[in-house]
Order: C-alpha cells, then sequence, then structure tokens
C-alpha cells in the first residue's frame, strides 16, 4: 500500500490526469515490467556476463512466461520487479 511507485502514481493521477484509477494501475503495470527487465539486465551484469547476454536476459525476463501469466495480479508484478 506504501509502496514509493504507487504513492507516485497515485499522486500523478490525483493531481495531473483528473485520476483515471485503471489509467494509473495501468501505468503502474507498464512501468514495473520495464522495472523487472532492468533489474534482470543488472542482476546479469552483477554476474559478469556481456553486455549482449545481460540484455538477452533482461529482455527475456521482461518478456517471459512468469511476469505474462501474472499480468492480473498487480502485487506479484510489482513483488518480482
Amino acid at each position: 500500500m506504501f509502496h514509493p511507485i504507487r504513492l507516485a502514481a497515485i499522486w500523478l493521477t490525483a493531481h495531473v490526469a483528473d485520476f483515471v484509477p485503471y489509467a494509473a494501475v495501468e501505468f503502474l503495470l507498464a512501468l514495473h515490467y520495464v522495472l523487472a527487465g532492468w533489474s534482470a539486465y543488472w542482476l546479469a551484469r552483477s554476474f559478469a556476463l556481456t553486455r549482449a547476454a545481460s540484455t538477452f536476459a533482461g529482455i527475456s525476463y521482461m518478456f517471459g512466461p512468469f511476469l505474462a501469466s501474472q499480468t492480473q495480479q498487480l502485487g506479484l508484478v510489482m513483488a518480482s520487479a
């Protein structure tokens, strides 16, 4: 409930976009998909993989079956990012 990205999205939708709740949820979901790919990239880089291998790891995690099958569960997507 007090996740910093969620609080920022609630503030933005309340003050900028005239509070459209479903738009905030869609924005959070897209943001966490990107964050998951970015985090997987940096995890692969910390394992001393090349840039190409790390990019492949980030993209495959971001568009992989785990996150794609859990789209309806925002909490799980947020936790996995």
